[in-house]
């Protein structure tokens, strides 16, 4: 068949892509990063009235930045700890975690409610600072063998992967 130029780089099914870039276990934002569910209910505030109009335009990219990087056919971004192709919006998801801090500051209806959202939140603060500061202290050699789509591509054979694994075995013995 007959593919016009570049519809094979955008050929992944939508929401293949999009649950392999949000919940994957090897490059799932939400994987690495929990607390960033909180910055959609922070952009659902956003857009309740009065919202922040800074953050109503800061939200207005993210979905469509989500699914172009959802059809791309490279969605797991190669060789990488964590969600490399989401690190561009990390920042403006943080941004978007204030409403959800201000609000739990505001509410005072049910206070075992309000503890528990606060020891939500800072439980998944604590398993995103831990899972980023293990990926940024840990060797990964994972990324020498594809995944995602790809996984029938290797860039070395599993015995070659045996043989590496084993040897680094050996250098933390020492």
């Amino acid at each position: 068949l007959f593919q016009p130029y570049g519809s094979f780089f955008w050929s992944t099914p939508l929401m293949e892509g999009l649950g392999g870039i949000l919940l994957s276990p090897s490059r799932g934002l939400f994987v690495y990063s929990p607390i960033l569910l909180c910055s959609f209910l922070g952009m659902a505030l956003a857009w309740r009235y009065p919202g922040d109009p800074l953050l109503r335009a800061l939200s207005v990219g993210i979905l469509p930045t989500l699914m172009l990087y959802g059809k791309w056919i490279n969605w797991w971004g190669g060789g990488s700890y964590g969600p490399r192709l989401l690190a561009d919006l990390t920042p403006i998801l943080s941004v978007c975690l204030v409403p959800c801090v201000v609000r739990l500051e505001t509410i005072h209806r049910r206070r075992w409610t309000v503890w528990g959202c606060k020891w939500l939140f800072l439980a998944l603060a604590l398993w995103s600072i831990w899972a980023h500061a293990l990926g940024a202290k840990v060797l990964n050699v994972f990324f020498m063998v594809c995944t995602g789509r790809g996984e029938e591509l290797t860039d070395i054979t599993p015995t070659q992967y045996e043989e590496v694994l084993g040897y680094l075995v050996d250098c933390q013995d020492r």
